[in-house]
């Protein structure tokens, strides 16, 4: 399918207002910024994220109501630098398991304790990006997302989980 594994490790940890920023790093130089489990900047891919910024605020995912959230994503895409991409986004927690293939080290009697969210574009015509799931849970003692699948575009999407999944609890 053409999808490559990667190893990235944690360079440093940015304050941020509505949410600590973590900038993670690849052998080969890429570099994913990740808040509250969401993409909030890339660099060195083949579609690169900036300036990425969500409004209203997003609430927590303890806090996501049963019939969703709706909010803005807006940001800057790379190459050919489109600038302020507004798209509407809805947030709702998913009752089942999504229908996606899992890693091996969340197997489906595992991935049903954790809570499940679908984030999708709201106008479709506005953008052909595939749903975003994020599989919320415990790592290290602190509620955080512990799996996700984003999609930068329609062919470049990203399935992230922490590691080591020992680690991990629903």
């Amino acid at each position: 399918s053409g999808s490559q594994p990667a190893l990235l490790v944690l360079g440093y940890v940015d304050a941020h207002p509505k949410g600590a920023v973590q900038v993670w790093y690849s052998s080969r130089g890429e570099v994913l910024k990740l808040q509250n489990g969401r993409i909030v900047g890339t660099a060195g891919l083949a579609t690169d994220w900036s300036s990425v910024s969500f409004s209203p605020a997003l609430p927590d995912w303890n806090a996501v109501p049963a019939e969703g959230a709706a909010f803005t994503r807006t940001h800057d895409e790379s190459p050919g630098y489109r600038a302020a991409i507004t798209q509407r986004l809805q947030l709702k927690p998913s009752p089942g398991l999504p229908p996606v293939a899992l890693p091996r080290s969340f197997p489906p009697a595992v991935a049903s304790r954790f809570a499940w969210y679908q984030e999708r574009v709201v106008d479709p015509a506005a953008s052909d990006l595939p749903p975003a799931w994020y599989a919320v849970g415990s790592y290290e003692g602190q509620r955080s997302v512990v799996y996700s699948e984003q999609c930068l575009s329609a062919s470049l999407c990203l399935k992230m989980q922490l590691w080591p999944p020992e680690k991990v609890a629903p």
